[in-house]
């Protein structure tokens, strides 16, 4: 997953040309007393659909007060944030963090991002363009662990097979036929079992297959999504890119 900081000023360059396929949007904007939220916030139309707008000031903590804020009042949605991150990243897409100067809200949004799914917060901070909100940055870094310890319970990670994988002439994903042949409670056993073909999945028919973690609870949203395709000279399923054709779909095991 690719993480980008823009400001106000480069995201609306940006949007001119072709943007950035599969790629969401987290904006934050400052309030103004004058200005109602829908001006103050970019507004990204058609150009992508997946955005998450978050409207609060660039202050410290010291100050928080003088805002009308607490630590628990401010960024209030973190919560939904994290989510929204989790989901956008099972979804395989990349993210734009962007605020008014892309320099301290969006800046320690990313870092909060990339500290928690890759352990590399430190570029950012290191960084000499960014200045990093703290505020911001626990916020987000502490919805995140807490989004993280709520899915870690019991998991299930389901294996599905297709005979293709590719668009139509109207533009919709195709599979042909396709089976679940069944799950494990962990990763490895999923993957070993498709690169050993375990019970024959292959069938002489099925050439594509992914695995999806998904946890307990109604329409609950997959995670940990792997991509594999059959290996004829290893007799095996493989490991590869998440097709783009399968882009803004999921939850094939339970439909």
């Amino acid at each position: 997953m690719k993480v980008e900081i823009y400001s106000r000023e480069a995201i609306k360059e940006l949007m001119k040309g072709e943007f950035p396929k599969n790629t969401a949007v987290i904006s934050f904007c400052s309030p103004r007393k004058t200005r109602r939220a829908e001006e103050v916030r970019v507004y990204f139309g058609n150009v992508c659909d997946r955005v998450f707008n978050i409207l609060i000031p660039d202050i410290d903590i010291e100050i928080l007060g003088d805002y009308g804020y607490t630590y628990e009042t401010y960024l209030e949605e973190a919560d939904e944030l994290a989510k929204f991150i989790y989901e956008v990243r099972a979804e395989g897409r990349d993210i734009i963090c962007q605020c008014d100067f892309g320099q301290s809200r969006s800046a320690a949004c990313a870092a909060a991002i990339l500290q928690h799914f890759e352990g590399r917060g430190i570029d950012i901070f290191a960084d000499y363009r960014y200045y990093p909100n703290q505020l911001v940055y626990h916020k987000v870094i502490d919805a995140l662990e807490k989004v993280a310890k709520s899915e870690s319970g019991f998991k299930m990670f389901f294996i599905k097979c297709f005979e293709k994988c590719e668009k139509d002439e109207s533009g919709c994903f195709v599979t042909g036929d396709m089976r679940t042949f069944g799950y494990f409670d962990n990763l490895e056993a999923c993957t070993q079992a498709l690169n050993e073909n375990v019970c024959d999945m292959h069938e002489c028919l099925y050439e594509f297959a992914v695995i999806e973690s998904i946890g307990q609870g109604i329409h609950s949203h997959a995670k940990e999504v792997a991509w594999f395709r059959w290996n004829e000279e290893k007799q095996g399923f493989f490991e590869i890119e998440k097709p783009e054709c399968t882009r803004n779909y999921s939850n094939y095991a339970l439909g």
